[in-house]
């Protein structure tokens, strides 16, 4: 097999996960965690060595053992939110083993701490990053990569994290040292300058929303569909479905598309909660706990997991079913429909499209 991208292996497990809520510890390592250090970290097989299941206060996994460079990997089942309290022992067993670096992940969570940093476990955690955020979690793990913990360029990952934190805190707040610092070189300049003008105008700087990323060719947007559905939407197949954040998904169906953004409202913690009406005050569901609808069974049941345990998505949709039913989801999950976009091809579909 030729050599794969980050992005093509990040993208692969992440379809994976999407199964993975009721994975028990060993499945999480199996096919998440220890996938993404060997493909996307740069480790071998050799370079990791798993603990006794009974060593308490052990963590799981040792990384770059029998080197200086050695660290300690506690892993925990997919469906288990991590916590601090969780890296408690760890943490005091790298102190007593005198490793720095610790991670904890449950295979959609992982979390970097620095045991050299004295203070409480919330003191030494030092970056998060999440597994359905591509750019963010594939930074991660090229940080606590082979090469990085091998040459120490961790430590200038973590040193650039440290600053950017400090100068966030310290520049967004209106009485710190520094930003009264700025107010006395520019007061002579800036008549009337405070802290709180300085603070506010370095917020609005730090925290712009990036600008959107250009609209892919020959695709539309859900409201342009809404709006000439007929026209658009029907009798077509959808080709490609472009999210806000950049990521796309290549479908064939109008219902794969329907459960494809599901997928991703859930990755990015705003799928509205069981049952979701097609359209307000509507008796049938895009989706819901149980394979009905208000007063009747749905057509073709699709199970899916999420955030919210398992739903059962309705399969047997029109195209224009599908367009209206998501632009309403939009609203409902406070979501721009003009960000998500559409490309279909003119090949000929059914109306009720359930393949």
């Amino acid at each position: 097999m030729p050599d794969r991208s980050p992005e093509q292996v990040l993208k692969e497990i992440q379809q994976i996960a999407r199964e993975a809520h009721s994975w028990s510890e060993a499945d999480t390592c199996d096919k998440i965690i220890l996938r993404l250090l060997r493909e996307v970290g740069g480790y071998g097989y050799l370079d990791y060595k798993a603990q006794e299941p009974s060593s308490a206060g052990i963590p799981d996994y040792t990384v770059l053992h029998g080197s200086s460079a050695k660290w300690f990997l506690e892993a925990k089942r997919y469906g288990l939110d991590l916590s601090h309290d969780v890296a408690i022992q760890v943490l005091n067993y790298a102190n007593a083993q005198g490793v720095r670096w610790v991670v904890l992940s449950n295979g959609r969570q992982w979390w970097l701490y620095d045991q050299s940093i004295f203070g409480t476990v919330a003191d030494k955690f030092v970056i998060g990053a999440e597994l359905f955020q591509t750019p963010q979690i594939r930074d991660f793990l090229k940080a606590i990569g082979k090469q990085s913990m091998l040459s120490g360029e961790i430590e200038g990952y973590v040193k650039r994290l440290r600053l950017e934190h400090e100068l966030r805190s310290r520049l967004t707040n209106a009485s710190s040292d520094l930003v009264q610092a700025i107010v006395e070189r520019l007061k002579e300049r800036i008549r009337g300058l405070t802290g709180e003008d300085v603070a506010e105008c370095i917020h609005d700087l730090i925290y712009a929303p990036p600008p959107p990323p250009p609209p892919p060719p020959s695709a539309y947007s859900l409201t342009d569909l809404v709006q000439r559905v007929g026209e658009l939407a029907t009798g077509h197949r959808p080709r490609m479905l472009y999210f806000p954040d950049g990521s796309e998904e290549q479908v064939s169906s109008w219902k794969w598309l329907l459960i494809r953004v599901i997928h991703w409202f859930d990755s990015q913690n705003c799928l509205p909660k069981p049952p979701c009406a097609r359209l307000e005050g509507s008796k049938r569901y895009l989706y819901h706990l149980e394979p009905k609808h208000q007063q009747a069974k749905m057509n073709d049941p699709v199970p899916v997991d999420t955030r919210h345990g398992p739903v059962y998505v309705e399969g047997w949709m029109s195209a224009q079913e599908v367009v209206r039913g998501l632009v309403y989801l939009c609203e409902q999950a406070g979501q721009d429909p003009s960000q998500i976009r559409i490309a279909v091809n003119g090949g000929q579909s059914s109306e009720q499209d359930s393949g």
